[in-house]
C-alpha cells in the first residue's frame, strides 16, 4: 500500500536483525546501525536482565526528525501503592490541572496558552509565504515543532500526575466527562430580524481550548493501564453525579452552581474551593461503592451488573411473533396469517 505525499513517514520491522547494541547504537534491517540522540540504557538493562523481548521497531518522522520505537514483551515488576487501602478523588479543571480530596492542588501547565502568541505569529508569516517557497516550507516546519512542543508539555504533565497518583493511592476516583458536550458550540440565537443575537460564540471558543488543553480523555487513558500494571482500582463516577453541587461536609445540594462561582458555601457553613469539593465528593463515592461491593462479596455474590435491565433481574422471555403460517403456532394453536389480498 502506497503513502500519500504528506502522509506521515513511518516504516515498521518485524522481521530481521532488530537488535540495541548499546547505549547508543541499534541495528536495524536494511539501514544497519544507527546512533541514537537520547540514551537506550534501561532497555539494555531489561535485554540483558532477560526480563524484555524486542517484537518490532518503527521508525517515524515526526516535524522534521526521526523517530525509532520498539514494541516490546517485557515482565513488569511494579510494586503496589504505597497507600493501597486509600481512595482519592481527582476533580479535573481548567484553573488547576487537578484538584485532589487530600487538598493538594496541582498547577496547570497551559502548554497551549504558552506558544499561543508565537503560533499567531507563524501563521501570519505562512500567510505571507509564496506557496511552494522555500521559506514556506520553512515556516511550516517551525509550526510543526511549536505544535509538537505543547504536545510534548502536555503529555509530560499528564505522565507524572498520572504516576504519582498510581504509585501513592491503590483507588483513584474520576468524573465521566462528556467533553464533546462541554466543548459544543453555543447554538446560535435568532432576532427575529433575519439576523442572530450575540451567543457567547467568541468566549466558549477561549474556554473550549483550555477544556481540550487539559486532555481529559488522555489522562483517563493513562490512568487506566498505569492502575492494571500496579494493581490498582479506578473508579468512574457516573457521568450525572454532578460533584461540584453536594456540600462534601452535610450532602446537601445547590440547585445551581455556575462556573463563575469558584468558592462553594454551603447551608451548614461550609466555605471551600469548588475543585476541592467536587473532590472531596468523587472520594466519598469511591468509598460507598467500594463499600457496596464487599457487601456483595460478603453475602456470596459478585457485584451488581448495572446495565439496562436494571441489575441481576431475570430476563424476560421473548413474545411469540404474531403471525405464522398455518401449523406453525404454539402447541395446541393454530394461527394462520392473513393473505396480502385479505390484507388489503
Amino acid at each position: 500500500m502506497r503513502k500519500k505525499k504528506w502522509a506521515r513517514r513511518s516504516c515498521r520491522f518485524t522481521t530481521g536483525a532488530i537488535r540495541v547494541v548499546d547505549d547508543r547504537h541499534i541495528q536495524l534491517p536494511r539501514i544497519g546501525q544507527i546512533r541514537t540522540k537520547e540514551q537506550a540504557t534501561k532497555l539494555v538493562e531489561l535485554l540483558d536482565a532477560g526480563t524484555a523481548r524486542i517484537l518490532s521497531a518503527t521508525v517515524s518522522k515526526e516535524a522534521g526528525r526521526w523517530f525509532v520505537s520498539f514494541g516490546c514483551e517485557l515482565e513488569r515488576g511494579d510494586a503496589p501503592a504505597s497507600k493501597a487501602n486509600a481512595v482519592v478523588g481527582v476533580d479535573l479543571g481548567v484553573t488547576h490541572l487537578a484538584a485532589l480530596s487530600t487538598g493538594e492542588i496541582v498547577e496547570n501547565p497551559r502548554a497551549l496558552s504558552r506558544y499561543a502568541r508565537r503560533m499567531v505569529r507563524l501563521q501570519r508569516e505562512l500567510s505571507r509565504r509564496q506557496k511552494g517557497s522555500k521559506r514556506r516550507a520553512q515556516t511550516n516546519a517551525r509550526i510543526a515543532r511549536t505544535h509538537v512542543r505543547v504536545a510534548n508539555l502536555r503529555r509530560d504533565e499528564l505522565h507524572k500526575l498520572t504516576t504519582q497518583l498510581v504509585r501513592t493511592y491503590g483507588t483513584i476516583v474520576i468524573e465521566d466527562l462528556n467533553v464533546a458536550g462541554m466543548t459544543a458550540a453555543p447554538k446560535p440565537k435568532p432576532d427575529g430580524a433575519g439576523g442572530h443575537e450575540r451567543n457567547g460564540r467568541r468566549a466558549k471558543a477561549g474556554l473550549n481550548r483550555a477544556i481540550l488543553d487539559v486532555a481529559p480523555g488522555e489522562f483517563r487513558r493513562q490512568l487506566t493501564y498505569k492502575l492494571e500494571w500496579n494493581g490498582g482500582t479506578l473508579i468512574v463516577a457516573n457521568r450525572y453525579f454532578r460533584a461540584p453541587r453536594p456540600g462534601s461536609s452535610c450532602g446537601g445540594v445547590r440547585a445551581k452552581l455556575s462556573l463563575a462561582t469558584r468558592t462553594y458555601r454551603c447551608a451548614c457553613g461550609l466555605e471551600i474551593d469548588r475543585d476541592l469539593n467536587a473532590a472531596r465528593n468523587l472520594a466519598a463515592y469511591g468509598r460507598r461503592v467500594l463499600s457496596e461491593q464487599h457487601q456483595h462479596h460478603a453475602a456470596g455474590s459478585g457485584p451488581e451488573t448495572l446495565n439496562a435491565r436494571g441489575g441481576g433481574h431475570p430476563r424476560r422471555q421473548p413474545k411469540p411473533p404474531v403471525k405464522r403460517e398455518d401449523g406453525t403456532g404454539l402447541p395446541g394453536r393454530t394461527v394462520t396469517a392473513a393473505s396480502q389480498g385479505a390484507a388489503a
